[in-house]
């Protein structure tokens, strides 16, 4: 009777063992389910917040370019413009020449197209001079055109860029910069310099 009792005990002891074992495993279980399922909505959360965060763009300045001013407040292009306004016959498109010129060798560039209009006579018809040999300032010199004292050049481009290289190394460079005493040595006519000053002040209002 006493050994039954023993063995209905250890039986007992056995059962509350399993149950015991059972509840710790099913413990376990769950936690490690709550665990995983943590880390899957991290996960989830994470995705989602990359994909709905703000995009922040660097701010991008737009290039200005500078605005190259060469002469009276203008640029090489603009200078260019105005000078073919007033630019006739033979001159005509010549602007962008004659704007590179004048700023390459520092001359005034409305004082020597208002040179070239009073010696060519283009704004009413170029001369005989301007036409066949090429000479826009009344360039006197070797390489005659004609039977007279005038240059001859083999283009129109030849002649404007000798006609300021005259004005460059033969009046600026002696300090003769204005158009009244570059009028002592570049013509006899008296009234030259104001009728130069004449076509200077049309130039300017174009």
């Amino acid at each position: 009777m006493k050994d039954k009792k023993i063995s209905r005990s250890k039986k007992n002891t056995n059962l509350l063992l399993i149950a015991f074992q059972f509840i710790i495993i099913s413990c376990v279980i769950l936690l490690t389910q709550k665990v995983l399922m943590s880390s899957e909505v991290t996960i989830i959360t994470t995705e989602v917040a990359k994909k709905q965060a703000p995009i922040i763009l660097e701010k991008v300045e737009p290039v200005v370019e500078e605005r190259q001013v060469v002469y009276d407040n203008m640029t090489m292009e603009e200078l260019a413009d105005k000078l073919n306004r007033s630019m006739y016959g033979i001159l005509e498109g010549k602007g962008m020449t004659f704007a590179n010129y004048s700023i390459n060798y520092g001359v005034d560039p409305y004082m020597s197209l208002a040179i070239v209009l009073l010696e060519t006579g283009c704004k009413w018809g170029c001369s005989y001079v301007s036409t066949t040999c090429n000479n826009i300032g009344g360039q006197v010199g070797y390489s005659k055109c004609g039977n007279g004292n005038y240059r001859a050049f083999a283009t129109l481009d030849e002649g404007i860029k000798s006609f300021f290289e005259n004005l460059a190394y033969n009046y600026y460079s002696y300090g003769l910069t204005d158009v009244y005493s570059i009028h002592k040595k570049y013509a006899q006519a008296p009234n030259w310099a104001d009728a130069v000053n004449k076509y200077i002040e049309e130039i300017k209002a174009k």
